[in-house]
């Protein structure tokens, strides 16, 4: 279930403010945070945030800013889950490369201010960004293989090649309690047919090649 609103990258407040971070194990040019939310520290959470903050599904963690101007320092902060935890899905980030947006998490490079010639100070600081961003774009419920049936071979797709279809059949491992909170269900949605020991049912097409069966498709079926 993707996540209409109360997740996000969302430093708005600053837009318009030249910024950097303490590094930190969510901020350091080598880490790869699991970020469900980030923002200013002064901005309210969502619900849906606080909720789960309170659950212990998310951990919140305070980090100090600078800003270049003023030298004024405030605070983000970062709500973060367990590493690649499969309750949620994931969207990979990039920071610094343009595909990606302008992901504002970034430290300074150097410790103090790096001058360009003798006295002159640098017109734009340093700054080096996160490795790798994992920003939480959806829930999961967990599905259970109990069978394949209905396997039809040899057939073709519209190219040529020689494909294997069948049916996945699953049984749903039911959505964990946080997930059906009155929050939860106001900002995010409900599972509708994935109650705990549901039949959930996925059409399946394999591609034949040379190295054997690959799964080139996979959807629910109905």
């Amino acid at each position: 279930m993707l996540l209409r609103s109360g997740a996000g990258i969302d430093f708005r407040e600053w837009s318009n403010k030249r910024f950097w971070m303490q590094s930190s194990p969510w901020t350091a040019p080598t880490a790869h945070p699991f970020l469900f939310h980030a923002g200013p520290a002064d901005e309210a959470p969502s619900d849906l945030v606080t909720d789960l903050t309170q659950r212990g599904v998310l951990e919140r963690h305070v980090v100090p800013v600078t800003f270049k101007t003023s030298g004024a320092t405030e605070e983000a902060v970062f709500y973060t889950t367990s590493r690649n935890n499969p309750d949620f899905s994931y969207t990979l980030r990039q920071p610094g490369r343009l595909f990606d947006g302008y992901i504002p998490i970034a430290t300074l490079a150097y410790p103090e201010q790096v001058s360009k010639k003798g006295e002159e100070e640098r017109d734009e600081p340093l700054l080096l960004h996160p490795y790798l961003i994992s920003e939480v774009d959806g829930v999961c419920v967990g599905l259970t293989l109990r069978r394949i049936v209905d396997i039809r071979h040899p057939e073709h797709d519209p190219t040529g090649r020689e494909i294997i279809t069948a049916t996945a059949v699953y049984r749903s491992d039911g959505p964990k309690d946080w997930m059906r909170t009155p929050v939860f269900r106001r900002m995010a949605g409900t599972f509708a047919g994935l109650e705990a020991g549901a039949e959930v049912r996925h059409h399946l097409i394999y591609r034949k090649g040379t190295d054997g069966l690959t799964l080139f498709a996979e959807q629910p079926e109905g």
